[in-house]
């Protein structure tokens, strides 16, 4: 009997995305980058001639085709990954899984993934992307990437990098210099509110800009900044790629502003020596110590 089936990475991608809601958790889930998942998606709705999502500036809404086919697809998939689990089931295999904010993982892991697993074959890295606190070694977590001031119970933490938040914006929308923000649009993240104040207080600038537009996290506000809405306050060391391609690029040359809070690798106290979750940290502090892509 002869399938006519599309290629399994563009239903992997859509079947991820149908069941986020995102292209950018589906990325993180996969741990490919959104734009791969766009493609795939893209890719699939050609083959099938017929549109799955409904793409609107700030949302992803699955089409009528895309309510009835997402279910289809997850559960063959879950068929086809328990069917895998029981036959791969007697072999030794070393999975390591990750818990971690969906910002970190687009804007700086995933970029480097590929170092990972090829520097470490043996080990399956899986990345559970969440904007809840999960506990390692609890509910089937291995570690988990965490931002704040350390001292997260009797877990132990990796340091990585410090915040330093600059001002960015995309080329076309580039001032000749910040300070001062009169007629500029900020863009604030909820998560983040204090950042901007405490960069004017730094600029000492008392000017007020045009506007602000508040969105709920660093990672809309990054991705508000792509599209020219504004000048976004946010780490660079997560907006790598973008900078690196001119994507984005600083707005004036103002150091950057440090928070005092930082990135960290956090692990069950009673694991820091084991071997895959100290082989995650090592490479962890090689990529945070090396350069920037």
């Amino acid at each position: 009997m002869t399938r006519r089936l599309p290629p399994l990475g563009a239903l992997r991608a859509f079947e991820a995305a149908a069941r986020h809601g995102s292209f950018t958790v589906a990325a993180a889930e996969l741990a490919v980058t959104p734009g791969a998942i766009s493609q795939q998606v893209k890719g699939l709705e050609d083959h099938l001639r017929m549109a799955l999502f409904e793409r609107r500036p700030q949302s992803l809404t699955l089409t009528a085709a895309g309510r009835a086919y997402a279910p289809a697809l997850t559960d063959a998939l879950d068929a086809i990954a328990a069917a895998t689990r029981r036959l791969a089931g007697p072999l030794d295999r070393t999975v390591l899984t990750v818990a971690l904010p969906t910002l970190f993982a687009v804007g700086w892991l995933l970029p480097r993934l590929d170092r990972f697993h090829a520097a470490h074959p043996a080990i399956e890295l899986r990345l559970r992307s969440s904007h809840r606190e999960a506990e390692p070694g609890t509910d089937g977590v291995d570690a988990a990437i965490r931002h704040g001031r350390a001292g997260w119970g009797a877990a132990a933490c990796t340091y990585l990098f410090n915040d330093a938040l600059v001002p960015l914006c995309s080329p076309a929308y580039a001032p000749a210099r910040l300070p001062p923000l009169a007629g500029h649009t900020l863009l604030v993240a909820e998560t983040a509110a204090d950042a901007w104040p405490a960069w004017r207080a730094a600029a000492d600038t008392v000017d007020e800009p045009a506007r602000t537009l508040v969105f709920g996290d660093e990672g809309l506000v990054i991705q508000a900044a792509l599209n020219g809405l504004g000048i976004g306050l946010v780490d660079r060391r997560l907006a790598e790629e973008p900078l690196r391609e001119g994507r984005l690029v600083a707005a004036g040359d103002a150091p950057p502003l440090m928070r005092g809070t930082a990135w960290y690798l956090v692990t069950p106290a009673d694991r820091g020596g084991d071997g895959p979750v100290a082989t995650l940290a090592g490479w962890l502090l090689a990529e945070a110590d090396g350069p920037t892509l």
